[in-house]
């Protein structure tokens, strides 16, 4: 067992950050994405 058993009966809350970088990586994902898309469908 590891140092992260002791706190393992609490779910872990993310924070406003974590939640906000999540969301700018998915947009920039779903961007990259679409761009993508459509330079290979132009083609």
């Amino acid at each position: 067992m590891g140092m992260h058993a002791i706190d393992n009966d609490k779910p872990i809350k993310p924070t406003k950050y974590t939640v906000k970088a999540i969301t700018y990586a998915v947009l920039d994902l779903l961007l990259w994405f679409g761009k993508t898309v459509n330079r290979n469908v132009c083609k």
